[in-house]
């Protein structure tokens, strides 16, 4: 799979100060293979994108790969919190507090066994805040993984994801 990056990729040679040759040569990449790169000619692929974030060392642009190549969501880094691992371990507990709350104030297990019939307006209330809740929840706690993997494995969550199926699909989680 690869994006056209060619608008990112200026910026970055802008502000970087770096060369396209030498970054060509650091990729083991042609010049004019890195130039169409640049220009938008031609898509990065996935194994080049890595390298490049790498190279700059550049987290927002990490960020916009993934976001661009695999729809995963923006940085949370908010005034409240920033990006380190002890802070977004803050916010994924706080989330959870939020949810667990949220499903004292509903029926749960009411909700779930009324699969037959429709849910009543309040049910649907319910539930729906709840799963704003869980989604919440969800998003910190793949925020907070993403960040201790890159923090402290120096690999993307995407990497640990790929490797992780191969047990999903064993346990039968996921299909093969």
């Amino acid at each position: 799979m690869s994006i056209n990056l060619g608008k990112e990729l200026t910026n970055k040679f802008f502000n970087s100060g770096m060369k396209q040759s030498y970054v060509a040569h650091m990729l083991h990449v042609s010049k004019s293979t890195m130039s169409s790169y640049v220009t938008g000619t031609r898509d990065v692929p996935e194994d080049v994108m890595t390298k490049l974030a790498a190279l700059f060392d550049d987290y927002d642009l990490s960020e916009t790969l993934a976001n661009r190549q695999y729809g995963t969501l923006k940085g949370m880094n908010s005034p409240l919190y920033g990006e380190r691992p002890s802070e977004l371990h803050d916010v994924q507990e706080a989330e959870e507090q939020e949810r667990q709350q949220e499903l004292s104030g509903i029926e749960l297990n009411r909700i779930l066994a009324s699969t037959k019939k429709p849910l009543s307006t309040v049910q649907q209330r319910e539930l729906k805040q709840y799963l704003f809740e869980l989604l919440d929840e969800i998003i910190a706690e793949i925020k907070y993984a993403a960040t201790l993997a890159t923090f402290f494995l120096h690999v993307s969550l995407l990497k640990l994801i790929k490797e992780r199926q191969r047990e999903w699909i064993k346990k039968g989680l996921m299909k093969g």
